[in-house]
């Protein structure tokens, strides 16, 4: 399994970095992937109901997300889920170099790997996602035999 850093935002950093506790609306990026429109939603609410603000949320991808937080206007403030290393690229031109965004405190590892039930690893030995490139493999997983 590899192991991913991923870096949220905590509000209070978030917040008091894009100068957002003056807005009368405080937009989360919203990313495409399940993970980050869960964690936008969960930060959007906390700080509806915790500070009474509103909030707004502006899809987009990381770059577009960086982007407009560094742009100072208030297009988007929080980017709910950066994932390092993926994101190195984002955080050392914005973070590193040009300082205009600030990573939260509150970071957690996430772990990134796959699941399989038991029996499917002891009588198939499929314990990695490379044992899943084999033909028998493949095979096991294709329910209508079209080779697909």
């Amino acid at each position: 399994m590899k192991t991913l850093k991923r870096m949220t935002f905590t509000l209070s950093m978030a917040l008091a970095g894009t100068g957002a506790m003056a807005q009368e609306k405080v937009m989360v990026g919203e990313p495409s992937w399940p993970g980050a429109k869960i964690m936008a939603s969960l930060i959007g609410t906390v700080i509806e109901t915790r500070l009474g603000v509103e909030v707004g949320y502006a899809p987009g991808t990381n770059a577009v997300i960086f982007a407009s937080m560094d742009g100072g206007r208030g297009d988007i403030d929080i980017h709910p889920d950066v994932w390092l290393p993926n994101q190195a690229s984002f955080t050392n031109e914005y973070v590193d170099t040009k300082g205009t965004v600030s990573l939260g405190s509150g970071s957690y590892e996430g772990r990134a790997g796959i699941c399989v039930p038991t029996y499917m690893a002891q009588e198939h030995n499929i314990t990695s996602i490379y044992d899943l490139a084999t033909p028998d493999a493949q095979a096991l997983f294709d329910s209508d035999g079209d080779g697909v």
